[in-house]
C-alpha cells in the first residue's frame, strides 16, 4: 500500500474518532490539494454522511447512540474506501483511467489478470504477448481501446478470444495492423480477418491429442469397471456358498 492510501486510512480513522463535519471540512481545506479526485469524493461523501446525521439528531439522542453512530459510520467509510484506493497493476503505470503496460516484456503468463474497474485505455504494445487470457477484458465495462501492436501473436487455438473480442469492437480501424507471427501457414495474416476455418484448422492436432487421451481414459475406466464387477460376482458366489454350508447343519 502506497503513502497516499495509508494517509487516506489515517484520515478516515480521524473522521471516525472525531465524528464532526467541521473536522472533515478542515481536512478538505488543509489537505485537499494532496488528494486524488477519487479521494476527494470519498471525503466529501463522509462529510455529507456526518452532516446529514448531525442535522437530524438532537443533543440528547446523540449522547445515547454515540457508540452506535461511530460503528455505523466506520462501516460506511469502509464501504467507500475501495472506490477511493486506486490499485495499479504490477509492472504497469497508471494515469487517470489509462493503464500503461507497454515495453515490459509481458507474456501470456505474466500479463496482469486484473485491471482497475474504471479503466478506459490499456497499452500492451512492445511486449512478448502471443495470446490474451480468456475473459481478460470482459469485466471492464468502460474500456474504450487497447494498444496491442508489436507483439508476436500466435494464431492458433488460443487466439480465439482475442479475435472474437476484436470483432466486437465498434472501432476496428486501430486493430487492422495486428498480424500473426505464427504458425507459418498464417504468418503475416491480420488477426481481425482470420476466418473461423483458419483458426479451427490450427486446432486439429490439439483436438486429436485430446480425443486420443479421452479414448484412453475411457478404455482404462471400462477395464477398471470390468475388474470390479468380476470381483463383486466372485464375492457374491463365495458368500452364497458359505451361506449354504451354514444352513445345512441346521437342517
Amino acid at each position: 500500500m502506497d503513502g497516499q492510501n495509508c494517509q487516506l486510512i489515517y484520515d478516515a480513522a480521524f473522521i471516525v474518532r472525531t465524528v464532526t463535519s467541521s473536522n472533515v471540512e478542515k481536512l478538505l481545506r488543509t489537505k485537499g490539494q494532496d488528494y486524488a479526485p477519487s479521494t476527494l469524493l470519498f471525503l466529501l461523501q463522509a462529510r455529507y454522511v456526518i452532516g446529514s446525521f448531525n442535522r437530524k439528531t438532537d443533543l440528547r439522542q446523540r449522547k445515547v447512540i454515540t457508540m452506535a453512530r461511530r460503528q455505523g459510520l466506520f462501516l460506511v467509510l469502509l464501504s467507500m474506501l475501495p472506490a477511493a484506493v486506486f490499485q495499479c497493476p504490477e509492472r504497469c503505470r497508471c494515469s487517470g483511467t489509462m493503464v500503461d503496460c507497454s515495453g515490459q516484456e509481458l507474456t501470456a503468463s505474466t500479463i496482469p489478470r486484473r485491471f482497475p474497474p474504471a479503466t478506459r485505455q490499456i497499452q500492451l504494445s512492445h511486449n512478448k504477448l502471443s495470446t490474451i487470457p480468456n475473459g481478460l477484458f470482459d469485466s471492464l465495462r468502460d474500456l474504450e481501446s487497447v494498444t496491442l501492436d508489436n507483439n508476436p501473436w500466435a494464431c492458433d487455438c488460443n487466439i480465439q478470444y482475442l479475435r472474437s473480442w476484436l470483432l466486437k469492437q465498434d472501432d476496428k480501424s486501430q486493430y487492422k495492423h495486428l498480424n500473426c507471427s505464427s504458425p507459418a501457414a498464417l504468418q503475416d495474416r491480420r488477426i481481425l480477418y482470420l476466418t473461423e476455418d483458419e483458426v479451427i484448422s490450427t486446432c486439429d492436432g490439439w483436438y486429436c491429442n485430446f480425443f486420443l487421451i479421452c479414448q484412453t481414459l475411457l478404455f482404462v475406466l471400462i477395464v477398471i469397471q470390468g475388474i470390479v464387477v468380476i470381483f463383486i460376482v466372485m464375492y457374491l458366489r463365495r458368500f452364497e456358498a458359505i451361506s449354504q454350508e451354514a444352513i445345512r447343519p441346521a437342517k
